[in-house]
């Protein structure tokens, strides 16, 4: 999937990133802990880029802008030269960037041992725009030779989709993020490292054993607050200790997921994180009810894929919308007229495609959600048949030996 590699220069060297041939990401002069940041939020690195990369990333021990202006307070601002960002998280740090255009390559220049490099993803996804490709908020796996491409809202079930046929041997090809090219009808994952809530790992023991015993405690800890709080007759909750509680469940309940390496989980199939596109599902949260898989108009669903994405980019909207504040004479409509070519091309990637809605309750059986999307997953080859691009046999990740998720 990637390509990069470490070269002699000024700094701590160069690696480069090529995103499946598709997008091209330099860094110069990270240190180790950046380099291993970029590879979980896009993939490993290999040899040297063959072309010009469409996005640089610089690291500086001190990025120090002149007298800064605030847009958002603590989070997007602007001195007399350029536009800065301060990404949320353990260690935040500045990041220069102009959000002024993708028509060329894009320069970022972060703080060394920053952490994550600020929408980094999203940067990639709409830069594939560039070389005839769109950008989904879906998930992707492959099934007895058949690629199942899963989308939605957030919440909307598509990491349950994954999980749920990993469990019976399915090969991981992406979550969140997915790259679709419509010509080939191909899709190409971006392993960012897959988010798992405490229910997930109740359901799945291999995924489990991956995370602390510490950190699993902790999670039972507080869900064991939240009955508590359930259980509060109403006149206590209206007291002053209660609301405290309940102020502090708000924060604790959002500490109950963990991030692992997608590999880790579903081991290392021979894909290379791309797969075709032969199976489309809409995944839809609902009241009640059991998991229901009904025929859906793939116009439709392409509608519905571009309003997800176009929700997706809203923090990179917002800093958009901040840097035209900034400075009002720079063209930051790109992003609008990105989201409308993403659309066609989501648009003529899913035309006639079989595509179904998945209506579910939430939480959901993975074992049913299983059984019911499975009747309606083509199986263009057994599991055991070499996939036409890669000449070889579909892998069976860690969760395959796991007894049925129940």
């Amino acid at each position: 999937m990637t390509r990069s590699a470490s070269r002699e220069g000024s700094g701590l060297g160069v690696v480069d990133h090529d995103v499946h041939g598709i997008v091209g990401v330099r860094l110069v002069g990270p240190s180790p802990a950046d380099a291993a940041m970029v590879a979980r939020q896009i993939g490993p690195a290999g040899p040297a880029l063959p072309r010009d990369p469409d996005i640089v990333i610089r690291f500086e021990d001190d990025l120090r802008p002149g007298r800064l202006r605030w847009v958002d307070l603590g989070r997007t601002g602007y001195d007399e030269q350029a536009f800065f960002v301060v990404p949320s998280g353990r260690r935040p740090s500045r990041a220069r960037l102009s959000l002024a255009g993708l028509d060329g390559p894009l320069e970022i220049v972060c703080q060394r041992r920053g952490g994550r490099v600020p929408f980094l993803v999203a940067l990639v996804a709409l830069a594939a725009l560039r070389h005839g490709c769109a950008p989904l908020h879906a998930s992707a796996f492959r099934y007895e030779g058949a690629g199942v491409l899963v989308t939605g809202w957030a919440k909307g079930g598509k990491t349950e989709a994954l999980l749920a046929f990993a469990a019976r041997g399915a090969e991981y090809i992406g979550d969140e993020w997915i790259l679709v090219a419509p010509r080939e009808g191909r899709l190409y994952g971006l392993p960012e490292h897959i988010r798992l809530q405490d229910w997930h790992l109740d359901r799945l023991p291999a995924a489990a054993r991956l995370v602390p015993a510490s950190r699993r405690r902790l999670f039972a800890a507080i869900r064991g607050l939240e009955r508590l709080h359930r259980r509060l007759p109403r006149r206590a909750a209206a007291l002053a200790p209660a609301r405290l509680l309940d102020s502090a469940l708000a924060v604790l309940l959002r500490q109950v997921n963990v991030q692992l390496d997608p590999m880790a989980i579903f081991g290392r199939g021979p894909s290379r994180f791309s797969c075709p596109l032969d199976a489309l599902f809409l995944m839809v949260s609902a009241d009640g009810g059991d998991v229901a898989v009904t025929p859906a108009d793939p116009r439709t669903v392409a509608l519905q894929a571009a309003a997800s994405l176009r929700c997706e980019l809203l923090p990179l909207r917002a800093a958009a919308l901040a840097h035209a504040f900034a400075f009002p004479r720079h063209d930051t409509g790109w992003l609008d007229r990105a989201e409308t070519l993403a659309a066609d091309r989501i648009a003529a990637a899913f035309d006639h495609r079989d595509a179904y809605l998945v209506e579910h309750p939430y939480p959901v059986d993975l074992a049913e959600l299983f059984e019911a999307m499975a009747r309606h997953t083509p199986g263009r080859a057994s599991a055991g048949n070499p996939d036409p691009v890669t000449g070889r046999a579909a892998a069976r990740g860690p969760l395959h030996a796991e007894p049925a998720v129940r």
